[in-house]
């Protein structure tokens, strides 16, 4: 394996090159040394069932952390927000929501919808600092050429004491995952369980990002997955099948979570919070 530059998560060692990612032995951090930056092309796959039915459980544990960090509500700055689905479940809850939207055709939906939507990159964002209570990067990271601009620039936009919101798929899961995948009896049923993306995170790694960028009082927990199959991972099984697994798989890493005080995170996503230091929580 070649080694090639310092983990850019914890900076601990170097990250080391195999099957086509850079990976971390430290953080368990891996990168994509060929990424993708094209817009998401689901072919006869339902784009809705995507970005809006599979996440509704995703979506109101979000909103619920909101009201917890904030009763009264707030300015939410919701990244990556595509037809804007957090910010229309935010918005019934109080919050005055805005996006950042990099395809125009999504942009133009959550526009559509009521809300002031940012059709571009994050950091071309002409809003001054200290503008939001908090930011949300929902499955949005893994995507991006470089977290760490993004995570600056979320910390410039929020006031004191303002918090960002993170959910990821966990590579602790996804790698083990693409692993088994390649086993004769998997391959033969057409299963895909691992998902790989450009930044593939273990709660390590995202704890090392979030200090690194300023944030204090991280807290992570085990995320609930996307309901049924909305990326047709489940082959000859089907997506009632693998929405059993899921469910049966989640409740176990959470109970592991809740008996290791928080520190077994297994799920195969995980949410984060984390705080900008100043005001009051």
């Amino acid at each position: 394996m070649e080694s090639v530059e310092r983990c850019p998560a914890c900076g601990a060692s170097p990250l080391l090159s195999a099957g086509g990612l850079a990976r971390c032995r430290a953080c368990g951090l891996a990168r994509a040394e060929e990424p993708c930056f094209s817009e998401p092309r689901y072919g006869g796959l339902d784009e809705r069932e995507i970005y809006s039915l599979s996440k509704s459980r995703i979506i109101t544990e979000l909103v619920s952390d909101l009201s917890a960090f904030r009763p009264g509500g707030g300015r939410l700055l919701d990244v990556g927000c595509a037809s804007g689905e957090i910010m229309k479940a935010a918005a019934s809850a109080g919050w005055d929501c805005s996006g950042v939207e990099i395809s125009p055709r999504l942009a133009a939906e959550a526009s559509a919808a009521g809300f002031p939507v940012h059709a571009g990159r994050l950091e071309t964002l002409r809003t001054p600092d200290s503008s939001f209570d908090a930011v949300a990067f929902y499955d949005v990271l893994s995507l991006v050429e470089d977290p760490r601009p993004l995570l600056a620039r979320a910390f410039a936009l929020l006031r004191p004491g303002g918090a960002v919101f993170i959910r990821e798929l966990n590579a602790a899961f996804h790698l083990r995952a693409l692993a088994l995948s390649g086993l004769p009896p998997l391959r033969a049923l057409g299963l895909r369980p691992g998902v790989v993306h450009n930044w593939n995170y273990t709660p390590a790694a995202m704890r090392a990002f979030l200090r690194s960028s300023g944030f204090e009082g991280i807290r992570l927990r085990n995320s609930r997955p996307t309901s049924g199959d909305p990326y047709a991972t489940g082959g000859r099984l089907g997506a009632a099948a693998v929405g059993i697994f899921k469910s049966a798989f989640f409740a176990a890493a959470r109970a592991a979570g809740v008996l290791s005080g928080g520190r077994v995170l297994a799920a195969s996503a995980f949410a984060a919070a984390a705080f900008k230091p100043g005001g009051q929580r």
